[in-house]
């Protein structure tokens, strides 16, 4: 019984990214205000880089200890004694927990870890990803005693009570705190597209340009990726685009800026989604264009996410790639 009590007083969660930290910021609010929650932060970034500095950001408040684990640098076998290190070392100072909360179920042995550190492990969203994992969950058939599995912005109410909807309910809440003046610009936020090879830089300008000439807005605001390359940077601002390096994630940011924008785009990213439930008000622009480059299990995800912005009221903007380099 002992045992018991001190396990129900701690909860972990294991994130690697900003967006993971929010997640979990929201969850903690939700299933165990007032416990000791843990933060164990896996270091994907180099220290002092963009998505470093927008992690760190998040971890000063609210945490009963914070542990942070470098691990994006380590590679192949170092990678892989890492990870039960990784849970040796959980253990080591904490024990064995209630809740086990995973930012990025994707990766299957953090979901193996949860259970050997915790009693239950719920999953967290990792971005547009999450849509593909609950639709596969959603299919199996359903556990005897499932309990809630995950918290996410995009659970449907078919999908309980496996499945809990993440609502940001406390960035909301500090949006609706704050006092705001309406601004006449269009927020572009950035993904990392050409870096990953989906599209060519100059494809990307393109498709970046094609908005704007179409836009009514008077002014272009960009918020960078953290992946973002500095070449695509240096372009968008010979375009006229003002780049914005806001030190905490786009949420944050969203919730806290004193002009609102007056439209917000962006590719398929799991911003549009946030900017829609921070600032309902606020148009939302999702740019598409033809997976060339993209594996089609992949292009098939990224469909199914354009497909949930069309019904979640993003106007979708289907446009066409040039037709060669430079076109």
């Amino acid at each position: 019984m002992m045992t018991r009590t001190k396990a129900a007083a701690k909860n972990v969660f294991i994130v690697n990214s900003p967006f993971q930290v929010l997640c979990a910021i929201e969850a903690r609010e939700v299933f165990c205000k007032g416990a000791l929650n843990i933060l164990v932060v896996l270091l994907m970034d180099a220290e002092g880089t963009l998505g470093d500095t927008q992690l760190r950001a998040l971890t000063a408040d609210g945490w009963g200890d914070v542990l942070y684990v470098p691990y994006g640098s380590k590679k192949g076998l170092r990678r892989e004694l890492a990870k039960p290190a990784i849970v040796a070392q959980i253990l080591a100072r904490h024990g064995r927990v209630h809740r086990v909360f995973v930012g990025n179920g994707r990766l299957t042995w953090l979901l193996a870890a949860g259970r050997l550190i915790g009693d239950t492990t719920l999953q967290l969203d990792d971005g547009a990803a999450s849509i593909k994992i609950l639709s596969s969950r959603a299919a199996e058939p359903p556990a005897a005693a499932p309990g809630t599995q995950f918290f996410s912005i995009f659970a449907l109410p078919e999908h309980a009570p496996w499945a809990q909807r993440n609502t940001l309910s406390t960035l909301r809440e500090e949006r609706r705190s704050r006092p705001f003046t309406q601004g006449s610009h269009a927020l572009l936020v950035g993904q990392k597209l050409s870096e990953d090879g989906q599209i060519t830089l100059s494809e990307e300008l393109f498709l970046w340009k094609t908005y704007m000439d179409q836009s009514k807005a008077p002014l272009f605001r960009y918020i960078p990726h953290r992946g973002d390359s500095t070449q695509k940077l240096t372009a968008l601002q010979s375009m006229g685009v003002e780049i914005v390096n806001p030190p905490v994630p786009f949420e944050l940011f969203l919730v806290r800026v004193t002009e609102i924008p007056a439209a917000i785009a962006s590719f398929y990213s799991t911003t549009l989604f946030t900017s829609a439930m921070l600032l309902p008000g606020v148009a939302t622009h999702a740019i598409q264009f033809a997976q060339r480059n993209t594996a089609p299990a992949r292009a098939e995800e990224i469909r199914s996410v354009y497909a949930r912005l069309r019904q979640n009221g993003t106007e979708v903007l289907d446009y066409p790639l040039p037709d060669h380099e430079g076109g």
